[in-house]
């Protein structure tokens, strides 16, 4: 082989090797920059399920509670309802800390209104119970409660809808 094409062998794998090495750091950047664009939606995705959750179960526990004659259930589940409104709370205000666009915050403005009813209804029912009014906690259960608890588990529902297709 001729000095001259030895040469330029070298030459041309040291820019082979300079674009592998520029290739890798640009795989690297843009794996990290998918991470950093994805985070926030998986956050709040996650945030928005675990909430459901809670919400489940606490809307369940309420209508054991509504509709049982034992008045001791109301106390019963009392302090787990305190419990489970300030987890809710916390995840209401992380998820409000990550709100990117308006149709979001319109969302979680109305799935906070449809909390407060819900809150409010539940803890009518409670009162009713532990006062011992059974028939008032049973119609209040009936008339108000289960519309204010469906109409809070379905924009709960619309909330993970919306962070789940910002995921994808």
């Amino acid at each position: 082989m001729a000095p001259g094409s030895l040469g330029g062998f070298g030459l041309l794998i040291l820019f082979s090797l300079a674009m592998l090495v520029s290739g890798v750091y640009q795989l690297k950047q843009i794996s990290s920059s998918t991470a950093w664009i994805m985070q926030a939606p998986l956050q709040k995705d996650r945030l928005a399920a675990d909430w459901h959750g809670a919400l489940v179960a606490g809307v369940q526990s309420s209508m054991a509670v509504a509709m049982s004659d034992d008045p001791a259930l109301a106390k019963l589940f009392e302090a787990e309802n305190v419990a489970a409104s300030k987890e809710s709370t916390k995840r209401q205000d992380a998820f409000a800390s990550l709100i990117s666009t308006p149709e979001e915050k319109a969302l979680f403005d109305k799935l906070g209104e449809f909390r407060q009813l819900y809150l409010d209804k539940r803890n009518a029912i409670t009162a009713a119970k532990k006062a011992g009014n059974m028939e008032q906690a049973k119609q209040l259960f009936e008339n108000e409660f289960m519309s204010a608890s469906r109409g809070y588990l379905a924009c709960s529902g619309q909330l993970i809808l919306a962070t789940a297709l910002d995921c994808k």
